[in-house]
């Protein structure tokens, strides 16, 4: 890679990342991925608490990176059924079954979850 290359990836970099950095490693760019998770985790539970599709999108975001999903933010989590649509939930419910044999940590999610749904939709056979 050239200069020239480095140096219009660094200036991409910045701007995309609002930062002021000289030049990029792979320490300074996991760093910056961590915040980006944590940002993305504090802005989930401050502003769409229970909201699946947010809960979904972090979730993506730490898999997305090949980061280890956080146990507390799997244990911690409100995941507010009644908030959700019915066909949220089943998307969700998709999300998780599709990605759990990948991602262990998600298959602890799967009977709560159902356990839950089946509550608020008592006829929805596909949480049974």
């Amino acid at each position: 890679m050239s200069d020239n290359d480095k140096k219009e990836i660094t200036t991409k970099l910045n701007e995309l990342f609002n930062l002021n950095h000289s030049e990029y490693d792979v320490n300074l760019l996991k760093t910056i991925r961590k915040q980006y998770i944590e940002d993305f985790i504090n802005f989930f539970e401050e502003h769409k608490k229970g909201d699946l599709c947010y809960y979904q999108s972090a979730l993506e975001v730490y898999m997305d990176c090949n980061e280890k999903i956080d146990s507390r933010f799997l244990k911690k989590v409100d995941m507010n059924i009644e908030k959700n649509k019915l066909e949220r939930c089943f998307k969700f419910l998709r999300f998780l079954i599709k990605h759990k044999e990948k991602h262990l940590s998600l298959s602890e999610l799967i009977d709560p979850f159902k356990a839950a749904c089946r509550k608020i939709y008592p006829l929805a056979t596909a949480f049974e």
